[in-house]
């Protein structure tokens, strides 16, 4: 149901979080031709980490101004009732109307973009970059410590009603015994917990062979909230090292899914210890 994936597009914040999209069903597109004889003779020297060949294309441009140009049309689509889909969601810059064609010819040149609504044609084009070898989070070879999957909804509304005013930390704990997952929040001013039970009305996969007790920053889990709004499915795992990967199943009305996967470096456990009798306990 998870499978693992090579990102489509990736985004990092100070090397403390990493984003990858993932679109890998060519039938989600309209149209996708990919011209193998364009790509750069360096390129196609790659070779992954599995010694396999690599045959994509790697290139850097602004998610700013990437999102610009997919809400080109937002602004008019909010006051007219019923064109846009889902327009009152976080996310309803991407639920608009239309069609968007991504072009990129080679090397060096932009991407362009050509957004059209109601035979309105936009053309934009983005600088891109080449893409510098970068720092990498990713899972332990070594094995997973955790893995839980849930309804991606109860996930978004816990981290909605956990966080606190001046929250800092989201500690995540799992355990063989109750409580078997546990969702805390604490920041100067108080602390919240969540505790959810080992059923399968609840949790749809649980492993956790020992207690496992990791905490991130709060506001890069919250970064990840309009992907949990979205998705319908969400896996949570951990490593031996305490890397988080949250991926997210986003359902699509064609039957066919496509996956956003959040990855986090655990934070420093010496300063993160709260007296039990300051928190709130929230059972599920």
């Amino acid at each position: 149901m998870f499978p693992e994936l090579s990102p489509l597009a990736r985004t990092n914040n100070a090397h403390v979080m990493q984003a990858h999209a993932f679109l890998e069903n060519s039938s989600l597109f309209q149209s996708y031709v990919f011209t193998f004889d364009k790509i750069p003779p360096r390129e196609l020297d790659n070779v992954t980490e599995d010694g396999e060949d690599d045959d994509s294309v790697s290139f850097v441009i602004s998610l700013t101004a990437l999102l610009e140009c997919l809400n080109i049309f937002g602004a008019d689509a909010r006051e007219r009732p019923g064109f846009a889909r889902g327009d009152q969601h976080p996310m309803g810059l991407l639920r608009l109307g239309g069609t968007c064609r991504f072009l990129y010819e080679a090397e060096g040149c932009p991407l362009i973009l050509m957004v059209e609504e109601n035979g309105v044609l936009t053309t934009c084009e983005l600088t891109t970059y080449e893409a510098e070898e970068e720092f990498n989070i990713s899972l332990s070879d070594g094995g997973l410590a955790s893995k839980i999957i849930m309804k991606s909804e109860w996930l978004h509304d816990a981290i909605q009603e956990l966080e606190t005013p001046q929250t800092e930390h989201l500690t995540i704990r799992t355990s063989p015994r109750k409580p078997h997952f546990r969702l805390g929040s604490y920041g100067n001013l108080g602390s919240a917990e969540m505790d959810y039970p080992n059923d399968r009305s609840v949790l749809e996969t649980f492993i956790c062979p020992d207690v496992v007790k990791n905490s991130y920053r709060f506001t890069m889990i919250k970064l990840a909230s309009k992907a949990m709004s979205l998705a319908t499915k969400a896996s949570v795992r951990t490593d031996e090292n305490g890397v988080l990967s949250i991926q997210f199943m986003i359902s699509f009305s064609n039957g066919k899914n496509s996956f956003v996967d959040f990855r986090y470096l655990p934070e420093v456990e010496e300063h993160l210890d709260r007296s039990e009798d300051t928190n709130i306990h929230l059972d599920i």
